[in-house]
């Protein structure tokens, strides 16, 4: 090997490497020219096919110039770079490939090279071996021509344009049964239109998403439900080399998202189900509603024991409830029971699936209301809340906000097409989660923190032990907030006769002005005698920060209660800061354990300290309860005079559902009024009844509610792979000759147009 050097840090260097000979085959390798440049490395390694240089010299050196050698055993010729480091795809007669992936890859890769793409044209199958693809011939995408066809009438003529030019580049590539690798058997190179290699990355074809990209549009969309939109920003972001066309994506989107085919079965399944879940846990609560001769499900109410046996005994003094529709294919709406913990956290505490009633329906099912519930109901719609709740014990709840929020989660999961099976699981999945968070909180609760010195843990330091041991968390949270706030307000003592309250009304919704009272102090206190009062002080910020800004009148009663025209203590069930700063100036203030609700007591006191009360920081028990808040705080919401007049609806109800379900039958098989009635009477028809119980060893056919098909056109249908499995059995008749105007075949196996020719 000889090497030609001139000088210590030289321009260019010719290195010539002679004739070498290896053990399996000799060739030859032709010269290399390297530029250098003496300041860039010490050490320079160069690489050629089955070769490693190394050269070391005092005048370090980087190559700028290689050329990548052909070695023939290794690349069949494919490759060829010419003053380029990116390999070049050349083909010719004679090739030889791996398998079939390997031919196209190289085809789509010299396509894109000369600006055009490469199209599977045929191929041929092994006569025994079905499996075994033994011929396959590539052309240009504007291979063939346009076959317009036109007919007499010029008005169906439509002006298309086409892109084929009859191009006649083609490659044909053959696997011989007796041979080891695929050849290269026909090379036509020749193109009657320009090929572009800048534009063609614009084709459809090579637009397509690589296979990392799909698998991270399936990813986005079964597991994270991720709309169009949001995957395309993300995908962006993470694949920034490649071009993200929306209607590919949309397409890969459509396509693992699938389409729903319609289950006969769907409500009998979801049931089924159902009852194995109440045979595997007794307190487990299924009422199901079957209407018609075929039992069709027109309403469903379960409960799981979790549901009945800890959250509803617990907090079903505050239930809030709301239907959503669009969540099933049935227009069923999906009715959910709510509720507040102990954490101020929003619980499910039952479901249920009902019929849906718009508004319009109703005015037309009641129409000797409709006068009544247009002109003067609905119109004053917004104040039914406010009026209804002013003096209730509501968690700090004032509109449906904690149910929307469970609806807007369901509905990323569920839609116009879902199945009653799959609504029934993603509600499962919600109500896990709560479980889930809940376990989280008790543990985070359990670790003892210490933080600084603080108004609660200071001035209110008494109050603060006894509430840090009953109540939860985030209850506590807010009264400490509320003792801290104390300290900015002012007080003033004053007799009934100094109240000064305005009588206009304020524009804004008074429940979103925070320092705002919420009621006058006559209202609040009408229902008592003046006799009933000991002391009224009046509350306010130290600095008046807005002329809307109004102040506060706290009363304390003759049994220690303390009532606020902010009515937190009636509404939310807990002290707000205007009482805690009056508790700092008045001798007869007294803090009283009876002013917290019991729903947000994580462990309920004990008999000593269920009464504590704290006045003037010395703490006492007293055995007597608050008369007035336990007047406002009922203990039962569910009296028996409500339950009377709610069994009379049920009554009411069951009776219209059985005529509904008499004049089904008479219908549906031609029966008169006697014969109904024996049928109702008779034993198979207690599966009829409106509200239904089922036995487990009772279990009756189901069929679906009324499916009602979405409107518009329906998607693409991806076929299964049962389907794809046993399409060569399946006989298409898609196919329509254009000599014959027959189903079933084509003009080239038309045995008219074939007898035609011969006459010809």
């Amino acid at each position: 090997m000889e090497f030609e050097y001139q000088g210590k840090s030289p321009s260019q260097t010719n290195f010539i490497i002679p004739f070498m000979e290896f053990e399996y085959q000799p060739f030859v390798i032709s010269f290399m020219e390297f530029d250098y440049q003496g300041q860039s490395t010490s050490q320079t390694t160069f690489v050629t096919p089955l070769m490693e240089f190394d050269h070391q010299s005092q005048s370090p050196f980087q190559t700028t110039n290689i050329v990548v050698i052909d070695d023939n055993e290794n690349t069949n010729g494919r490759y060829n770079d010419e003053n380029t480091n990116a390999n070049k795809v050349i083909l010719k007669v004679g090739d030889t490939f791996k398998n079939w992936n390997e031919v196209d890859v190289i085809i789509n890769q010299y396509a894109k090279q000369n600006g055009f793409v490469a199209i599977k044209f045929c191929k041929d199958l092994d006569e025994v071996d079905k499996m075994i693809v033994r011929r396959r011939v590539y052309t240009c995408w504007k291979s063939g021509i346009s076959k317009p066809k036109k007919v007499e009438d010029i008005t169906l003529h439509r002006d298309a344009t086409t892109t084929k030019t009859n191009c006649s580049w083609q490659a044909s590539f053959n696997f011989g049964k007796r041979a080891t690798a695929i050849h290269l058997t026909k090379f036509n190179n020749i193109h009657n239109h320009q090929c572009d290699p800048v534009t063609i990355e614009l084709a459809p074809m090579n637009q397509r998403f690589p296979q990392v990209v799909m698998d991270k549009i399936e990813h986005y969309t079964i597991n994270g439900h991720l709309s169009a939109g949001q995957q395309y920003d993300l995908l962006l972001k993470e694949f920034p080399q490649h071009h993200i066309k929306k209607k590919n994506l949309y397409n890969a989107i459509q396509k693992f998202r699938g389409v729903r085919i319609h289950d006969e079965s769907d409500a009998a399944t979801m049931f089924s189900y159902l009852i194995e879940q109440r045979s595997k846990d007794p307190n487990f609560i299924v009422i199901a509603r079957l209407e018609g001769p075929s039992n069709e499900l027109t309403g469903l109410f379960w409960m799981t024991s979790q549901q009945r046996n800890e959250l509803w005994p617990k907090y079903h003094d505050i239930v809030i409830q709301d239907n959503t529709a669009k969540t099933n294919r049935y227009e069923m709406a999906l009715s959910l029971f709510v509720g507040v913990d102990n954490n101020f956290k929003t619980r499910i505490l039952a479901q249920a699936l009902t019929k849906y009633e718009t508004y319009k329906e109703m005015l037309t099912k009641y129409e000797p209301c409709r006068t009544y519930l247009e002109k003067k109901l609905y119109s004053s719609r917004e104040s039914w809340a406010r009026y209804a709740i002013g003096k209730v014990f509501t968690a700090g709840v004032e509109s449906t906000q904690r149910v929307e929020f469970i609806n807007g989660v369901l509905k990323k999961y569920l839609d116009r097409g879902t199945l009653l099976k799959e609504l029934v699981r993603e509600v499962e999945r919600e109500l896990d989660k709560e479980s889930y968070y809940k376990r989280l909180n008790d543990y985070y609760g359990s670790n003892p923190t210490i933080g600084l010195l603080s108004a609660y843990n200071s001035i209110f330091k008494d109050i603060d032990s006894i509430l840090k041991e009953c109540l939860a968390p985030i209850p506590l949270s807010l009264q400490r907030a509320q003792m801290k706030q104390a300290l900015l307000y002012q007080e003033t003592l004053i007799t009934i006769d100094q109240v000064n309250e305005p009588d206009n009304n304020p524009s804004d919704i008074v429940e979103y002005m925070y320092d705002m009272p919420q009621i006058r102090l006559q209202d609040l206190l009408s229902n008592l005698d003046n006799t009933e009062i000991q002391e009224i002080w009046e509350v306010s910020y130290i600095t008046i920060t807005s002329s809307t800004a109004k102040p506060h009148y706290v009363a304390i009663l003759a049994d220690a209660t303390s009532f606020c025209t902010c009515m937190n203590i009636i509404n939310q069930g807990m002290p707000c800061r205007h009482q805690y700063r009056i508790l700092l100036q008045s001798d007869k203030a007294v803090f009283h354990m009876g002013f917290i609700h019991t729903c947000w007591f994580e462990s309920m006191p004990s008999e000593t300290s269920r009464y504590a009360t704290i006045a003037q920081g010395n703490k006492t028990y007293s055995i007597k309860p608050l008369h007035y808040i336990d007047q406002i705080r009922t203990g039962n919401v569910y009296t028996s005079t409500i339950k009377k007049m709610a069994d009379k609806r049920i009554e009411f109800g069951s009776a219209m559902s059985m005529a509904k379900t008499s004049v089904q039958i008479a219908v549906t098989e031609g029966l008169n009024i006697e014969e109904v009635q024996e049928g109702l009477s008779s034993k198979d028809s207690c599966q009829r009844q409106p509200l239904v119980v089922i036995d487990n060893n009772r279990i009756p056919e189901i069929s679906n509610p009324e499916y009602h098909k979405p409107k518009g056109r329906p998607p693409k249908r991806y076929k299964a792979v049962t389907e794809m499995a046993n399409k060569q059995n399946i006989t298409s008749s898609s196919k329509t000759c254009s000599h014959c105007l027959e189903k079933g075949h084509n003009i080239r196996s038309c045995a008219k147009h074939k007898a035609s020719e011969r006459v010809v």
